[in-house]
């Protein structure tokens, strides 16, 4: 049987099967489904090569369960199953049990709650309510290598309050409980108190 050595910062993954019912036990056919954003790492490549020829390595390896955005990578066929085809950066976390690593410049937030009434004591409604832009950082990355191979670390750290922007990041769910994973460059500050 032939098999694919991806090239590069390129990742080689089979996603997780799409679930087939909801949690209160009503059928999803399979053409609307969501296809999940986690699989798991058949092949990665070699890494990425500094201006001055030193490797970095990925990541991740064969075996790991990946977290990726719900629009990332290519599908492609090979021996009769569709796999997925990610860079390096469309990588969110390596999955461990319980443990989530963020990968790269990947920051974990647990976002502040909403306020759920208005300045005027008005209580506000579920759908009503809009998700706070600030929240607390759970785990982050090791940073960004830049070309010449220098790894700049991330400029927050776990238990740190963050101010980030709206509708970015990807929604996750760890543990049962709805976190957020965003990029450094989604985040606009700490937030500290006066």
């Amino acid at each position: 049987m032939e098999t694919i050595r991806p090239i590069g910062d390129r990742v080689l993954v089979r996603r997780d099967e799409a679930e087939a019912e909801t949690e209160g036990g009503i059928f999803v056919p399979a053409t609307v489904r969501n296809p999940p954003q986690r699989g798991t790492v058949v092949a990665v490549g070699e890494g990425v090569y500094t201006e001055s020829g030193d490797l970095i390595k990925l990541q991740a390896e064969p075996g790991n369960s990946l977290l990726f955005g719900a629009h990332c990578g290519n599908e492609v066929e090979f021996n009769h199953e569709t796999l997925l085809m990610l860079t390096a950066r469309e990588m969110l976390a390596v999955v461990d049990g319980d443990e989530v690593r963020p990968v790269g410049d990947r920051v974990l937030v647990r976002r502040d709650k909403p306020k759920d009434q208005t300045d005027g004591g008005l209580f506000l409604p579920e759908t009503a309510q809009k998700p706070p832009q600030t929240g607390v950082v759970v785990a982050h990355g090791e940073g960004i290598y830049t070309e010449s191979g220098v790894l700049l670390t991330l400029p927050v750290a776990a238990g740190n309050r963050v101010l980030f922007g709206d509708g970015v990041g990807s929604e996750i769910e760890v543990k049962g409980e709805a976190l957020i994973m965003l990029g450094i460059r989604d985040i606009y500050g700490t937030v500290a108190p006066e």
